[in-house]
């Protein structure tokens, strides 16, 4: 098995069903796992070439999506005297490029660290030495690093260093990432990294569910019947009748109905990617295991104070109400008057 966990699985998914179309619709015979090594292979290739990061910048508009809020985020939390980090798997070539674009020429002026090729994940898990990157060349230079300069570029290095060149205790540090194993679980692991996922999905699941009737109804229905469902249970007993078989059949299809009605309304074909029928996705496991909160864009944080104080609730899913049928079916005999 492979998870398709992150953005970049997203292309993987796609390239993977278009093959597999192509050579069904055509009639090719396939190996479905010398596929899957192909196009990963391919798919590879095509990042570490850098032919994909080109093509990027010669349209940067057209790929990079503008955060018009994000260089605002950036100066409240450096003015308040928080210390900023870059850390990216990309070249320096590649990162100036989209960061001119989405802050500008001067991004650099908001970090105290910018490191790029830093070879995620086993940048948390190694003891790489940091080397400077020649912003003007690209240079990777020789000298050892035992402090970061203002305005420099550092490439390789390590958590571990980092930590230790900024003097900085993990217990003090919020990394922000999109890549729950590329980026947060090795470092949330080993370090004690507070980590914050960036999760894209999940403004839209927000959205549907506020501007659906139907996906509140068919959650209200579905709490209704579930928990009928487990009284019933609690008052046949030990011992089951046929007839008794028969309703609780028809009440679990009905259950299981109304909530595929749910996931549809989030997504007519995955349903939502933090739920697997009744239980929590593997992927939301994942997240609230590696993760200590989540939003769906960096730029979310210009809602609350750069000494905001997160504490856990019930998610994005925890919408309250109140409902008089459940009410009664659980013993308040004065909630249909």
């Amino acid at each position: 098995f492979k998870p398709l966990n992150d953005l970049f699985s997203m292309v993987e998914a796609c390239l993977l069903a278009d093959v597999v179309d192509f050579f069904v619709k055509t009639g090719i015979p396939f190996n479905p796992r010398i596929v899957v090594e192909d196009v990963l292979k391919a798919i590879g290739s095509a990042h570490i070439s850098g032919a994909m990061h080109r093509a990027v910048l010669e349209d940067v508009e057209k790929y990079i999506e503008f955060p018009h809020h994000l260089r605002e985020i950036l100066e409240r939390f450096k003015s308040s005297g928080k210390k900023l980090w870059l850390v990216s798997n990309s070249q320096f070539w590649y990162v100036d490029g989209g960061m001119k674009h989405v802050i500008g020429d001067d991004w650099r002026d908001l970090f105290e660290v910018v490191v790029v090729g830093a070879g995620k994940p086993g940048f948390y898990t190694n003891d790489n030495p940091f080397r400077e990157v020649s912003a003007r060349t690209g240079r990777i230079k020789f000298k050892p690093i035992e402090q970061f300069e203002e305005g420099g570029v550092y490439t390789q290095g390590s958590i571990k260093q980092l930590l230790r060149i900024t003097k900085t205790s993990g217990e003090k540090v919020l990394y922000l990432g999109d890549s729950i194993f590329a980026d947060l679980s090795e470092a949330r692991r080993s370090y004690g990294i507070a980590t914050g996922a960036v999760i894209h999905e999940v403004k839209e699941e927000m959205d549907k569910q506020k501007g659906s009737a139907m996906w509140r109804y068919a959650r209200h229905t579905t709490h209704v019947l579930s928990h009928s469902f487990r009284l019933i249970q609690e008052e046949m007993g030990l011992s089951r009748s046929g007839d008794d078989i028969e309703l609780l059949d028809k009440l679990e299809s009905e259950v299981n109905r109304w909530r595929d009605i749910q996931e549809q309304v989030i997504n007519a074909n995955f349903g939502s990617i933090f739920r697997a029928g009744d239980a929590v996705s593997k992927f939301a496991a994942s997240m609230k295991r590696h993760a200590d909160l989540y939003t769906s864009s960096v730029e979310n944080l210009r809602f609350y104070s750069t000494e905001q104080r997160f504490y856990p609730d019930g998610g994005h899913e925890s919408v309250p109400f109140n409902d008089p049928l459940l009410d009664y079916i659980i013993g308040d005999d004065s909630a249909l008057l």
